[in-house]
């Protein structure tokens, strides 16, 4: 995502940033810096302290770092250029990163309408500040005839709940890099004229065009994924490309040189139909290219098994190594009319296809390795099974929404009075994390969950690793009922107790 780009960064850019470092106020050029790489002219207040990451290691204290990881702070972080106002809460940045896409578009005129509007809907992901930090609330792309085209942004910094800082930014792709220009202010709003500094600077900004801009691609995107298995000879492609552009199916067999099988003409909409022939059955390399004058030639390729005897079973998406979905699903198209028999567990689900399109939830829970079996039939046909292996993962904000959909209320005496009943139980208590430790490699957590009566109510919980909590501090857990108990040996004259176990599945973001 982009707006995580801007907080991971990559480091290894080579840039060559020429910069007259300006005084706002119409006074003379103060300093010009000149790194390898790049060409780009801007300016910054006069008075302001300006760093590069070869001169960090004597304003470490500026960033906030060590002397000795200085540069690489600057670098990993993508920052060519910084200046630091004489007031220690407002600072100015310069960042650059070549990324693929930036470096076959080169200039954001080049992006098309469609590329822009997802840009400005990735920081607007609501999804990607709770990974980074960084929430934009504000992104407008804006075209001024002086500095170009530019995505305008309004954010806020957040750490452990808190805002630290405020600012804007400016963001662009030049010369084959996305750049970003940032003001921010540490602990406060921007005042007015800081805001006014900002729009100023972005006007004084301008880039050194370079000559040597690469061929845009002429683009391929399906309306569904190349097909893989076929049980006849023909196979059909729709999807969009370049308008105008030549769309060639071919295949490759073993050492076999590649043969033609199909072509079309992209329509003015860019919309194209590509009809194949296959010579036999057999399993071939399909590779499918898009060709134009003036443009680079784009190219997919897929394996494809044509079979005749067989149910063609034809996934969207790969099941297969890590899967973070929030709901696992088998979606994708066979032939019409087909059952489908779903094994994931100890769940069995079966349904046919009125026109071969199937979308099947598979189960959300379990975390780890996953096997789900797929049985095909159909008359005429023999009978198919197809096996998945895969890793099932959770994001944390969709693995703590699900727990949140299968909590059921429990009280503490109807727990106490039989816990066996209710073995497998997800419940969400909230206390105080009364004491945490390591047993013999097993981690368990004395839960309070009725702090400060007279007779509390506590409960055992079990945990694959260390839960991160303070000693004696309030949490909020989601857990499962185990049914079974544990007696709790009394010291310092207090009595033995007899607690019930949860395992501990999450600590809740609450």
């Amino acid at each position: 995502m982009t707006a995580k780009r801007l907080i991971r960064g990559r480091a290894g850019v080579v840039i060559l940033c020429v910069m007259a470092i300006l005084a706002f106020a119409a006074e003379a050029i103060a300093l010009t810096t000149t790194m390898p790489g790049y060409q780009l002219v801007t300016a910054f207040p006069d008075g302001w302290t300006v760093v590069t990451p070869e001169t960090a290691t004597r304003y470490a204290a500026l960033l906030g770092v060590s002397s000795e990881v200085a540069a690489e702070v600057m670098r990993s972080d993508n920052v060519i250029v910084a200046a630091f106002g004489t007031g220690a809460d407002i600072a100015m940045r310069v960042r650059m990163e070549e990324t693929s896409v930036s470096a076959v578009y080169f200039d954001i005129d080049r992006y098309t309408t469609a590329m822009r509007n997802a840009i400005r809907a990735d920081y607007l992901d609501d999804a990607a500040w709770k990974v980074t930090g960084v929430r934009f609330s504000a992104a407008e792309w804006k075209n001024p005839s002086k500095s170009g085209r530019y995505l305008r942004l309004t954010y806020i910094r957040r750490s452990e709940g808190e805002t630290i800082a405020r600012g804007l930014m400016a963001f662009t792709v030049r010369n084959g890099r996305e750049v970003t220009l940032q003001i921010e202010a540490t602990g406060r709003q921007l005042t007015s004229k800081e805001v006014q500094l900002f729009d100023q600077w972005i006007a004084e900004t301008t880039f050194e065009p370079r000559l040597e801009m690469p061929l845009l691609p002429t683009e391929l995107v399906f309306e569904q994924p190349l097909v893989r298995e076929t049980n006849g000879l023909s196979v059909r492609v729709k999807g969009s490309t370049a308008p105008g552009a030549l769309v060639t199916g071919s295949l490759t067999q073993g050492s076999d040189a590649p043969f033609k099988v199909g072509e079309a003409v992209a329509k003015s909409t860019g919309a194209f139909t590509l009809n194949l022939t296959l010579p036999r059955e057999g399993t071939w390399t399909l590779r499918v290219e898009s060709a134009l004058e003036g443009r680079e030639t784009s190219v997919s390729e897929t394996q494809l098994t044509a079979n005749t005897a067989r149910i063609p079973f034809n996934l969207n998406t790969p099941l297969e190594g890590e899967v973070w979905d929030a709901q696992p699903r088998l979606a994708g198209v066979t032939l019409a009319g087909t059952e489908i028999t779903v094994s994931d567990g100890g769940n069995v689900s079966k349904r046919t296809t009125s026109d071969g399109a199937f979308s099947i939830k598979l189960g959300q829970e379990p975390a780890g390795t996953r096997v789900v079996t797929v049985t095909l039939r159909k008359k005429g046909f023999e009978e198919r099974t197809i096996q998945y292996v895969f890793e099932r993962r959770w994001q944390t904000d969709d693995y703590e929404a699900y727990l949140k959909s299968q909590v059921k209320s429990l009280s503490y005496a109807n727990l106490v009075a039989d816990p066996a009943k209710y073995t497998g139980r997800i419940v969400k208590w909230s206390g105080v994390a009364n004491s945490a430790s390591d047993d013999e490699g097993v981690t368990n957590m004395i839960l309070v969950t009725a702090p400060g009566k007279a007779e509390t109510a506590r409960v055992y919980c079990l945990a694959d690793e260390a839960p991160q909590v303070d000693p004696d501090g309030e949490v909020t857990v989601y857990g499962e009922i185990t049914g079974e108990v544990i007696t709790i040996e009394g010291g310092d004259g207090e009595t033995s107790a007899t607690l019930p176990i949860m395992k501990l599945l999450m600590i809740a973001s609450e």
